[in-house]
């Protein structure tokens, strides 16, 4: 993506992910750095509220905006916060994702102080650029939460604050006929968020695992086969249904690969599967 970006619009750093603005708060989730260092994203959170791109285009669907970030219209704390991380001009945008979501894929590019702007054209380029970048990234994604979930199943990511991030589409009906909605007062969605593990319904399972800094993966199922498994023994199976091996499982759980082979026999035996392709089969359809 970048390589891609970078034959058309000259840059020497970028950072990008998504971005929520709910009451008052400014939340970053699945981003990512080119040429930054590791600390870049705590810094930039503290001037967060500076940002002129969020005040002026967190409205607005689409948006696009270029300017020098020793600018006198701009505080000094932000321009020293630039002048930290040897930025000069900065290009930003963001577009508002398709499902219904309180994100945005955000995207900003910048060019070392002493480097020419970012002309117009570039700009007006960048706006298109990104409207395709989120088209790709938000079709890879669902088709991740579609593997996930499984043929019967639905599967959902939603952050701390308790947001939904992106779902497979039949997710919030099929939670609905449960009386649970992705509200932060939902007292479910509260309890997974906090803690993890499975949540049994009348007629569906909801279990949740960590998904990234600050987001959960939730994953959806007719009642069936998590039931029948230990809080260790999900864990173990939501790492396979990862496509996990038994040694990044083990070093997931900080136990040997040896008892993680046991684990999982015990689970193909609490489930009368033989192999993955059964276990996500059990899970996700509750067979």
């Amino acid at each position: 993506m970048v390589e891609l970006l970078g034959s058309l619009i000259q840059f020497d750093m970028a950072w990008w992910g998504w971005c929520s603005f709910t009451e008052g708060r400014i939340i970053f989730a699945q981003s990512a750095l080119h040429r930054l260092p590791a600390n870049y994203e705590t810094s930039v959170r503290l001037v967060a509220p500076l940002d002129p791109f969020i005040r002026y285009g967190r409205r607005l669907p689409v948006f696009s905006l270029t300017v020098d970030s020793q600018s006198d219209s701009l505080p000094e704390s932000y321009r020293a916060f630039a002048r930290k991380y040897d930025i000069g001009a900065i290009l930003n945008g963001h577009c508002q994702l398709e499902q219904a979501s309180p994100y945005n894929f955000f995207m900003s590019v910048y060019r070392r102080c002493g480097q020419p702007a970012f002309t117009r054209e570039e700009v007006e380029d960048f706006r298109l650029i990104l409207q395709h970048l989120e088209q790709s990234l938000s079709l890879s994604l669902q088709a991740k939460l579609r593997s996930l979930a499984g043929s019967n199943g639905d599967a959902a990511i939603i952050d701390e604050n308790r947001q939904l991030v992106r779902s497979t589409c039949g997710f919030e009906s099929r939670l609905a006929l449960e009386g649970v909605r992705i509200v932060r007062e939902d007292r479910v969605i509260e309890r997974l968020v906090a803690r993890g593990g499975t949540w049994q319904g009348q007629q569906l399972s909801l279990h949740a695992e960590e998904y990234g800094k600050g987001l959960k993966l939730l994953l959806l199922s007719a009642r069936g086969g998590w039931d029948l498994l230990s809080p260790q023994e999900r864990r173990v199976a939501a790492a396979l249904l990862r496509g996990a091996s038994a040694r990044e499982v083990a070093g997931e759980l900080g136990t040997s690969p040896n008892t993680v082979r046991n684990q999982v026999a015990a689970i193909y035996a609490k489930l009368g599967v033989s192999d993955r392709l059964g276990l996500s089969r059990k899970l996700h359809q509750g067979g």
